[in-house]
């Protein structure tokens, strides 16, 4: 995100910066800075305190702090002397309209940024080789997902993660057992939600744009 005093410097050099989208729609800004060896890196989420409702205000500032506490792979102590162990420091903030997790290291400890980072935010897939979702119900697997970019996966791997995808499953299942004991009468505000547009046939041409202009607009 670039604003204010971030627009000025883009007026001025305008060839240090570049944006890219990633195929999954995630943006990524980029500036160059020639002069100086450390790197700043940081994940900017599209949710404030503006999308708050009264009952829960605060609600995004207090997930930013939560996000420190440690992951299934680092304690909130890890988190802290691996950024003292090379110098560098981690932080967040929390606007009105966003919320923002960024380190800042020297440049040669650029991948550990992006290991730590993408690891206290919950990317089970940042280095990219493999993604394997399983739902169910206590009864079975009702879907799965898997996207696996490296190969020698054996049949005994796949095995041994259908059998955690189970345990994992029914332990979430006894836990909302025991939270939830009766459907509720009302969606929570946070849940999500699948929204159907029925559009008329006739219609979709208009929807859509000539060669699909409409669509590649919205993406854009």
């Amino acid at each position: 995100m670039i604003g204010g005093e971030g627009r000025d410097r883009v007026a001025e050099r305008p060839e240090a910066y570049r944006k890219t989208v990633l195929p999954g729609g995630i943006r990524v800004v980029t500036e160059a800075l020639a002069h100086v060896r450390s790197v700043a890196v940081g994940i900017w989420v599209e949710t404030g305190s503006r999308v708050e409702p009264v009952e829960r205000g605060g609600i995004s500032h207090l997930i930013e702090h939560l996000v420190f506490k440690g992951t299934e792979t680092r304690t909130a102590e890890a988190i802290a002397r691996t950024m003292d162990s090379v110098g560098g420091q981690m932080d967040a903030f929390t606007t009105k309209e966003h919320t923002c997790f960024y380190v800042q290291v020297l440049d040669e400890h650029l991948p550990l940024a992006v290991d730590l980072l993408t690891d206290i935010m919950g990317s089970e897939d940042h280095y990219g080789d493999m993604d394997f979702k399983v739902a169910g119900t206590d009864k079975g697997i009702t879907a799965l997902q898997m996207d696996i970019k490296i190969g020698g996966v054996s049949v005994d791997i796949m095995r041994q993660a259908l059998a955690q995808a189970r345990e994992a499953r029914l332990h979430v299942l006894g836990k909302m057992a025991e939270t939830i004991k009766a459907p509720r009468t009302a969606l929570s505000e946070f849940a999500p939600r699948f929204i159907t547009i029925r559009i008329r046939p006739e219609k979709i041409r208009e929807i859509i744009g000539p060669g699909g202009k409409v669509i590649r607009g919205i993406q854009e």
